[in-house]
């Protein structure tokens, strides 16, 4: 099923007129639709990424507020290692790390906070090519990762407005999908 579009023109206060457009999507297995970009592109939220000061503290707080912990593992990313345990809330993860991977290629300090979003894409090359193409600059290239989470292709992008994005195509996953 390819999406529907309706449109409608309303008078509003005076001769101004409103228009609106309504796209209607096809439904996923999950009963949900799946968000389109503008550029054709289908990216879905899948975590945000967090810097924090104390894993272990932080883990902690995270799983009484009723996240739960689904791993707790050392990434193994350009030579170096990151734990960034992953913690589930509803339809979401949360990664948490005291550094992120990409940071020492920021031009500035990454504080503590959450620092990225990770965009699940079905192909990366033209999600990544459009965003490139519509004013995102490249902070880590294209790399592979293979982790207790899953094996992934990503690249990690940051957009016209200051965003750091990671976008990820995920060729195996090995946590429960949300």
């Amino acid at each position: 099923m390819t999406p529907t579009s309706h449109q409608w023109q309303t008078e509003a206060s005076g001769d101004a007129k409103l228009n609106l457009q309504v796209v209607v999507r096809p439904r996923t297995d999950k009963g949900q639709t799946e968000p389109e970009t503008g550029i054709g592109v289908i990216m879905k939220l899948w975590a945000l990424g967090a810097k924090v000061e104390d894993v272990d503290r932080e883990v902690g707080f995270l799983t009484s507020l009723g996240g739960r912990l689904v791993l707790d593992e050392v990434l193994p990313f350009d030579n170096k290692g990151y734990r960034l345990p992953l913690v589930r809330f509803g339809d979401k993860y949360l990664h948490v790390g005291e550094a992120m991977v990409y940071e020492d290629r920021l031009p500035e300090p990454l504080g503590r906070g959450f620092c990225h979003v990770v965009m699940k894409v079905a192909d990366l090359a033209p999600a990544r090519h459009a965003a490139l193409e519509n004013g995102a600059t490249e902070v880590v290239p294209v790399a592979r990762i293979d982790a207790q989470f899953g094996v992934r292709e990503v690249a990690f992008l940051r957009s016209p407005g200051g965003l750091l994005i990671e976008l990820a195509e995920m060729s195996e996953q090995r946590v429960p999908e949300v």
